[in-house]
């Protein structure tokens, strides 16, 4: 089992979207006309990361709380022993072996871990309706005779066999999962150590409740470990931290002052008149100011790497620099633009829109983003003029050639077609490079993935569809064209009525 196996994402009666199937790839892009639901589907797959990515930084599952509720089950009990024993050896906690092999996980630990994953159902219910600031009811499309289904569905990278798949339905109870591979597991430090504290240190001979209750709360966290393992090869790239930039960024960016201005002027007053009730935010737009406020403080995650990809843009495309300065008694961020030769730096609403626009992809990249994370940004080419719309698009497929995950909206026919290039980049035999017209980027077939969200109106909604580059070199296709020629039909048309023809 590989963690670059395929992940399918299918949805039905979801938001808008009749139907759609995709599968997630290092750069998604999705394109069609507005209020298709190209968003609608990149907040569900922000959702998705963030329930899943949370498993690696606390316990899914609370081992005291598992282990007060309920027993273990004996042929789990007895099934994780004989497992166990056969994986470490029965010598204690040995050193580990890096070098071990994929062990299979036998079928009552694999059905207690199904077991404990559907259970959180509700947690993912949740962080679903709080991206989108919405009842879960109030996502399934209308007219819609049944819920919105959501499923997950992993291939093998060498045919097209199922191995798992997940099944989301925007209904209590909306989360199931079936496992139809088997689950194969490494071991490692935490499996080796649990082990030891389960049937070494707590020999099973003891029969004294505090050493059962004990030995229950080593087995839950043994279990929960095992989940997190092997996440990569539940969930794919999901177990990775996913960003959001809104579309509405630039205007975040402009009022973040004025937010921040109003919380601390409330805050003295909090005890001497009632509250201001203010306006609900979706998660995405909560989470992006939350992150915006504390983005110094993620520096920890990898604080020796440089910062390449936001220097890239500062001097590709915004031609200086843009800051986070910490000042006055409250301590929360300022942020200015500094153009290249000046000496002093200007507010961030006093630059351009298209520096607005890129300041938060420049600052998640410098002090967030790491490879292997999700950076969703809705429509990049906002407020760029068509020669910033293809340097930006290059700058993505660099993002993407380092490792980290991209998925964009776009209603941008720049952007479609510098990114055919890049593809067909990929095409040109090694003989005949550098293209020195695209800075030597190319990303391949499987590497990106375009999808058009095209209204139908029967059923009334949105079908997804994925875009081939043709095997003649053709460009992605969105419709532009069409647009393009309906615009010029009726150019020719005013022209000959102008003309006084007939």
């Amino acid at each position: 089992m590989g963690t670059n196996d395929p992940l399918e994402l299918e949805v039905t009666d979801f938001g808008p979207i009749v139907s759609g199937k995709i599968d997630l790839r290092p750069l998604t892009v999705f394109v069609g006309p507005s209020n298709t639901g190209k968003s609608y589907l990149a907040v569900l797959i922000y959702a998705l990361h963030r329930f899943f990515a949370s498993a690696k930084s606390r316990l899914v599952f609370d081992p005291v709380h598992w282990a007060l509720e309920r027993e273990v089950p004996k042929n789990t009990l007895d099934a994780a022993r004989t497992w166990a024993t056969e994986v470490f050896g029965d010598q204690g906690a040995p050193s580990v072996n890096r070098n071990d092999k994929p062990q299979a996980v036998p079928r009552a630990i694999s059905e207690a871990i199904h077991s404990l994953l559907a259970e959180q159902s509700e947690t993912l219910a949740g962080e679903v309706s709080r991206c989108f600031g919405a009842d879960l009811r109030g996502l399934t499309r209308r007219g819609a005779r049944a819920k919105a289904n959501v499923t997950l569905r992993k291939l093998a990278s060498d045919s097209s066999s199922l191995k798992f798949e997940h099944q989301l339905t925007l209904k209590p109870p909306c989360f199931q999962s079936v496992f139809v591979d088997e689950l194969m597991i490494r071991s490692n430090d935490d499996l080796r150590h649990y082990h030891y504290r389960i049937f070494h240190e707590l020999a099973p001979t003891r029969r004294t409740r505090a050493d059962k209750f004990e030995q229950a709360v080593w087995y839950w966290r043994f279990l929960d470990s095992l989940i997190k393992l092997m996440l990569p090869d539940l969930v794919g790239a999901l177990h990775q931290s996913a960003y959001y930039l809104p579309a509405d960024r630039t205007g975040v960016m402009h009022a973040h002052n004025v937010v921040v201005s109003a919380l601390i002027e409330s805050a003295p007053m909090r005890g001497l008149r009632p509250a201001v009730r203010m306006p609900t935010l979706s998660g995405v737009l909560a989470d992006f100011l939350e992150q915006l406020i504390g983005l110094d403080a993620h520096q920890f995650r990898n604080p020796r790497r440089r910062p390449v990809h936001a220097e890239r843009i500062e001097q590709g495309i915004l031609s200086g620099s843009v800051q986070m300065e910490r000042g006055g008694t409250s301590g929360y961020p300022q942020f200015t633009y500094q153009p290249e030769g000046w000496q002093e730096s200007l507010p961030l609403m006093n630059a351009s829109s298209m520096v607005s626009e890129l300041a938060p992809v420049v600052l998640f990249l410098r002090h967030m983003v790491l490879p292997g994370d999700l950076l969703i940004i809705e429509e990049p080419e906002s407020h760029l003029h068509p020669a910033m719309q293809v340097e930006f698009t290059r700058q993505i497929a660099n993002l993407v050639h380092s490792g980290i995950r991209v998925l964009v909206t776009t209603h941008s026919e720049w952007v479609l077609e510098e990114l055919s290039n890049i593809v067909l980049a990929s095409t040109v035999p090694k003989t005949r490079k550098p293209d020195t017209a695209g800075n030597g980027v190319a990303l391949n077939e499987n590497q990106v993935g375009v999808w058009a969200f095209s209204p139908k109106k029967r059923p009334k909604g949105t079908v997804i569809e994925e875009i081939k580059l043709a095997a003649s070199g053709d460009l992605y296709s969105a419709s532009f064209d069409d647009v393009s020629a309906e615009t010029y039909n009726r150019w020719v048309t005013l022209g000959n009525l102008a003309g006084g023809d007939a």
